[in-house]
């Protein structure tokens, strides 16, 4: 929660000693500054293409899962790495609460701290929260809770997390418990009122009773259009799509490992955050402070919404905005002129953005 809360409802050392628990692990979760890029200060989030039979029967299956257990607030489903849905109102909520799952909880984040030379362990404490412990995975649970005795499954339900959620249209904090299953390759997480009490596990195994055929049957759907989707494919073109609206991020910046393998170079990521700047504030980066101030006060009409920059090694960075989008399309062709890189912009908005205006 909120300092202010804590401090109301417990003190000032309680707030000291969970903010000791909880940096440490959180500091390891930071890149160092030679790694951080356009893509990790965004903080997108990547989201899984499903049809729309796929996402309405998802829809439908959280809508009965709450006529059931009214006590059930919000959901989410998370498929290796990637948002399938969510119920969640507020975006802010749904980033944090994402990037926490895909940092801490997720099995298929291995590829997130290549940059880690080892480990950080967390700070041991009996008495800490699972959610100042990152690596502590006990609260997690299997769809299958048959196994599971009275006095696991009590054990399990008091090391639940809270989530405070931000509810702004009743200008208020809202508290929920989390529980997240795991199957194969997927999380499902549901956020139960707080004060529904869960600490006998009687209300988490009804609620794995419900969701284990439906989450069974979503599994193979996922599995089947993962792989009909291509969607881990080698692509052509380097590109970076973000939505501002749903934090939708989409990019081949950091596919490797084939024969057309890429990395950015410092320059590149360097370019990219300085356009991302530029385009965010409607000026181009050669605009002098006091010049950028002055078009503050002018129309919208005058913002820049394109910069093309040739880099040191002839290749182009071509930016985009438009309605809160932004893509970026780097070009290694280091024969071809603006017309050829805006053609191949072109291009590449036709065959993977065609359907949004940019």
């Amino acid at each position: 929660g909120s300092f202010e809360r804590i401090i109301k409802h417990e003190s000032v050392e309680v707030l000291r000693r969970k903010l000791s628990l909880f940096f440490p692990s959180f500091i390891a979760t930071i890149p160092p500054t030679s790694k951080l890029d356009l893509t990790y200060s965004l903080r997108g989030i990547r989201y899984f293409p499903v049809d729309r039979q796929t996402y309405l029967s998802l829809q439908s299956f959280f809508h009965f899962a709450q006529q059931d257990f009214r006590c059930l607030k919000y959901g989410l489903c998370i498929f290796k790495d990637m948002l399938v849905w969510n119920s969640l109102a507020e975006t802010s909520d749904l980033s944090s609460l994402y990037h926490y799952l895909i940092t801490h909880v997720s099995a298929d984040n291995s590829g997130l701290f290549k940059w880690r030379s080892q480990s950080v362990p967390p700070v041991k404490d009996p008495d800490a929260q699972p959610i100042f412990s990152p690596y502590n995975r006990s609260w997690i649970l299997p769809v299958d809770l048959k196994t599971f005795s009275a006095q696991q499954m009590s054990n399990i339900a008091s090391k639940m997390p809270m989530v405070f959620l931000n509810n702004k249209s009743r200008d208020s904090i809202c508290e929920c418990k989390l529980v997240v299953f795991r199957s194969n390759h997927a999380l499902w997480c549901f956020l139960l009122d707080q004060s529904e009490s869960t600490e006998s596990g009687s209300l988490l195994l009804q609620l794995a009773l419900f969701v284990q055929g439906p989450i069974g049957s979503f599994d193979s759907t996922l599995t089947s259009l993962e792989s009909r989707s291509q969607i881990h494919a080698e692509e052509p073109y380097r590109y970076l799509y973000f939505n501002h609206m749903n934090l939708a991020l989409k990019d081949s910046l950091k596919q490797g490992g084939g024969p057309k393998s890429f990395s950015l170079s410092k320059e590149l990521q360097n370019l990219l955050l300085e356009m991302h700047s530029s385009l965010q504030e409607g000026h181009g980066p050669w605009k002098s402070r006091a010049e950028r101030e002055e078009q503050v006060e002018a129309t919208d009409s005058s913002a820049v919404t394109e910069i093309c920059v040739k880099t040191s090694t002839d290749g182009w960075v071509v930016g985009r905005r438009s309605n809160g989008r932004e893509l970026f399309v780097v070009s290694e062709n280091k024969n071809s002129n603006l017309v050829e890189v805006n053609e191949e912009v072109e291009r590449i908005t036709g065959n993977y953005f065609s359907n949004i205006f940019m």
